[in-house]
């Protein structure tokens, strides 16, 4: 893959993805849709839990790199946590409709929403795949 999408809500998703890439020196893009903070606060969470993660396994890195790994889009974010947007709420819908796909409302939804407007900008490359990453959060869909 050269991009992945992922949900970034407490940041630890993110950071062990970032943690995988300084390790392995993947050269591909990582970028955690904001669900609960602005994009500069979840930043440093990402961030903080990275180098956290790195000087536990006793893995040496340039802080300037970590911090150059990480990215976070608080574009669909709305107006904040458990928020739903239009963007989410039609993401759902198409997920479930297009792809069988369930998603919830706090989490994967605004996640998607970010995956498709990214898609029809024109942001990814045709030949470079992308990953998006469904981290759960579904249980609500059947309370």
């Amino acid at each position: 893959f050269k991009n992945i999408i992922v949900a970034s809500g407490s940041a630890g998703t993110q950071a062990g993805l970032v943690a995988g890439q300084v390790i392995s020196g993947w050269k591909g893009s990582i970028t955690g849709m904001a669900v609960s903070r602005a994009r500069y606060e979840q930043e440093q969470n990402v961030f903080e839990i990275t180098k956290d993660s790195l000087d536990l396994l006793g893995y040496s890195y340039d802080e300037d790199h970590v911090g150059y790994l990480v990215k976070v889009d608080d574009n669909y974010l709305g107006e904040g946590y458990r928020m739903i947007t239009a963007e989410c709420q039609q993401a759902i819908k198409d997920f479930a409709r297009y792809e069988g796909i369930f998603l919830d409302e706090v989490y994967t939804g605004k996640t998607a929403a970010g995956l498709i407007d990214y898609a029809e900008k024109g942001l990814f490359k045709e030949q470079d795949p992308v990953l998006f990453i469904h981290t759960g959060g579904n249980v609500q869909l059947f309370e």
